[in-house]
């Protein structure tokens, strides 16, 4: 993409970007900008994620009271919430 601006400065340092030549006071300059800026740089970047569970990672079915005590804190600390946390045996058809 190529593009030109103007650019004017004023003696106390105030800077502004218009597409015409500016009409300027007497303590501003203006400066013809030619920007040559590649297109890619327009161009978003896809942002790939990949997410693999190892078999090591695999828990037992089996939830013991120590986890069952670590899920009731863990909630009460995040949420100020009382929880009752209980197992229960599932039905036999």
């Amino acid at each position: 993409m190529k593009i030109q601006k103007w650019l004017t400065i004023s003696a106390s340092g105030t800077a502004k970007i218009s597409v015409n030549r500016p009409y300027m006071a007497v303590d501003e300059i203006a400066i013809l900008l030619s920007l040559d800026i590649p297109d890619a740089l327009f161009t978003k970047p896809k942002l790939v994620a990949e997410i693999k569970v190892p078999e090591t990672a695999v828990r037992p079915e089996q939830v013991t009271t120590e986890v069952t005590g670590n899920i009731k804190e863990a909630i009460k600390s995040v949420t100020g919430l009382e929880m009752r946390v209980s197992i229960v045996e599932p039905e036999q058809e």
